[in-house]
């Protein structure tokens, strides 16, 4: 192994005392900062790419999810519920408002 991450580490309240484990010292992954430093040595095409390659994306996304469309807290409340339980098909993809 050449990199370990740590990955959607969100609960705060558990132990996060590290593990000794075999291997590179793993390295907490934060999107924004990733993003920034690919912004950085790229440019500013990254991000016009990135949105064309998006936009491409999604009439080939509809293959294999299917979007849901809920909105208020009531609905949001359900679906977080939904999604902790496990309830929650895979192929589905909440986008949620208030």
């Amino acid at each position: 192994m050449k990199r370990s991450l740590i990955v959607g580490a969100t609960e705060w309240d558990t132990d996060r005392t590290p593990r000794a484990l075999p291997g590179p010292t793993p390295e907490f992954f934060f999107v924004p900062d990733v993003a920034a430093a690919r912004i950085k040595a790229v440019g500013p095409s990254l991000m016009q790419t990135m949105g064309e390659d998006l936009r491409a994306f999604y009439p080939a996304s509809g293959k294999f999810v299917t979007p849901i469309e809920a909105s208020g807290t009531n609905a949001i409340k359900r679906t977080w519920i939904d999604a902790v339980d496990g309830a929650i098909a895979a192929d589905e993809g909440y986008v949620l408002s208030l």
